[in-house]
């Protein structure tokens, strides 16, 4: 073994060990490729890197610590733990065009799940399984997949400051018991055709439709064939419950297509809202 300090300590050849305790319990050395900091040589316990003075033994694994957070040790399986007697801190530092990473992996995969923040895209990424599964960025939650949002004990709660927005065509339960609620929106030439509900002839179905150009409404019931269409309520007598009717809006059930239609026959565009509750 050689020692040279000059002018900096330079221990050759390789795999020289800089050992500490009276059982040489921690070793340092480099084996020609990489550098070794071996802390359980023969000995037990953890690595402590002290920030700040009067520190503890390490609880385990490596514990970087700055500061006492009081009574409390850490979890016996950490590997890893930062202590501080204020806000604890992990920061990724990256140029403005990359992105940071926290990796997982496994014996079957060595990227099994990913979590990371793209700058470009003011974005947080959540990947497993090969695949990006949700999109995270400033107001909005952008699920990649068909998702079910659920709990394995008591309710789902939603209890906004404002409303619920439901910006789709359908909210469906799946309850034997229960039914589709769809909102649709046409806008229909004069004698113009539209579907309503689609189906079959044993279709059911309550449907409230709004009249957007000549604000008039009505209720039906669809209950299923030919001749199935009951009107509920119909203020305005503006709606009839067979086809090309002139002067009013038409639903009925059109056995060629398989579904509910909506005729216009006002004499002129309109824009129709409706809502269906299918059961």
């Amino acid at each position: 073994m050689v020692i040279d300090y000059r002018p900096n300590l330079h221990i050759v050849p390789d795999n020289i060990k800089l050992s500490f305790g009276s059982g040489k319990d921690s070793q340092i050395y480099y084996d020609g490729s990489d550098t070794f900091w071996d802390l359980q040589a023969v000995g037990t316990g953890g690595l402590m890197l002290a920030l700040a003075d009067s520190f503890p033994s390490p609880d385990s694994g490596l514990h970087i610590w700055n500061g006492s957070a009081g009574a409390v040790s850490a979890e016996a399986g950490a590997e890893f733990i930062i202590e501080t007697d204020g806000n604890a801190r992990i920061q990724f530092l990256t140029p403005n065009s990359a992105n940071a990473f926290i990796l997982f992996g496994d014996a079957d995969s060595n990227l099994s799940a990913l979590f990371g923040y793209s700058h470009a895209n003011n974005r947080f990424d959540f990947r497993f399984e090969g695949a990006t599964r949700l999109l995270y960025s400033a107001n909005t939650f952008q699920f990649q997949e068909e998702t079910t949002l659920g709990t394995t004990a008591g309710d789902l709660i939603l209890d906004p400051s404002g409303d619920v927005d439901l910006n789709t065509n359908a909210v469906k339960s799946g309850q034997t018991n229960g039914g589709v609620i769809e909102s649709n929106e046409l806008t229909l030439a004069d004698a113009g055709k539209g579907q309503l509900v689609a189906g079959d002839a044993n279709a059911h179905a309550l449907v409230l439709i709004f009249d957007q150009t000549n604000t008039t409404f009505a209720m039906y019931l669809l209950d299923g064939g030919d001749n199935s269409v009951s009107e509920i309520h119909d203020p305005s007598t503006s709606y009839t419950p067979t086809e090309d009717n002139d002067t009013t809006t038409n639903i009925y059930w059109d056995a060629g297509n398989s579904r509910y239609e909506i005729n216009n026959e006002t004499g002129a565009q309109a824009t129709y809202t409706a809502w269906v509750l299918r059961v």
